[in-house]
């Protein structure tokens, strides 16, 4: 077990504290900062599993980075094996289905954006939680219809078909955060929401459409 060099709480606040540094070293490694944020989910979710046999962690920092160190390599060697092809006529139908559901957003019609929902879409509010099944899952639409801190455009983050997020208040109209829709025969199957996990952006390359 691990002793009381490093208690449970303090390795949750710990791994709070070092996300976003953490997610820059291993979006480094794999060359995306979506990517960075998938490694970053496994690496903390090992390390949590990892501690209470561990045994005296000396150096909690380090022990962490070499997880996650480890885990981004793991990651690039799937990438290797599943090497996945994308046709640009995909890509631009997912780009169209996104600037659809911007709009939407935008007027605020989330009865819409609910109906386009799948039955067993996932959600990932990154770094806060995620919910499956088309019931839960339409809880997210509230969540926004309660706040104005945003206005969606269309883009593409590292490629990738999305929605960019922007504080309307801010006159330079700088992307905050991206939304991220993946789709299937027409209706949304997996929302990936990265407002609360903000330090994603600083390494995210995205462009308007």
């Amino acid at each position: 077990m691990a002793d009381g060099s490093l208690q449970p709480e303090t390795l949750g606040r710990l791994m709070a504290e070092l996300r976003p540094r953490l997610h820059r070293y291993c979006a480094r490694m794999v060359g995306s900062a979506v990517d960075g944020e998938d490694v970053i989910q496994e690496a903390l979710a090992k390390a949590a599993e990892a501690f209470p046999s561990a045994g005296r962690i000396e150096r909690p920092e380090s022990w962490l980075f070499r997880i996650a160190h480890n885990a981004a390599l793991d990651a690039l060697r799937r990438r290797k094996r599943h090497a996945a092809v994308r046709s640009d006529i995909g890509l631009a139908g997912l780009a169209d289905a996104s600037a659809a559901a911007d709009a939407r957003f935008n007027a605020r019609d989330f009865d819409a954006l609910r109906d386009l929902l799948a039955e067993d879409v996932r959600l990932d509010l990154v770094n806060r939680t995620r919910l499956a099944g088309r019931k839960d899952v339409s809880v997210y639409f509230s969540r926004y219809d309660e706040v104005s801190d945003w206005r969606f455009s269309p883009g593409l983050a590292e490629g990738r078909p999305a929605l960019l997020v922007s504080d309307p208040a801010d006159a330079a109209g700088a992307v905050g955060y991206v939304v991220l829709l993946d789709w299937a025969d027409g209706r949304i199957a997996a929302i990936r929401d990265f407002r609360y996990a903000t330090y994603v952006t600083e390494s995210l390359t995205v462009s308007r459409l």
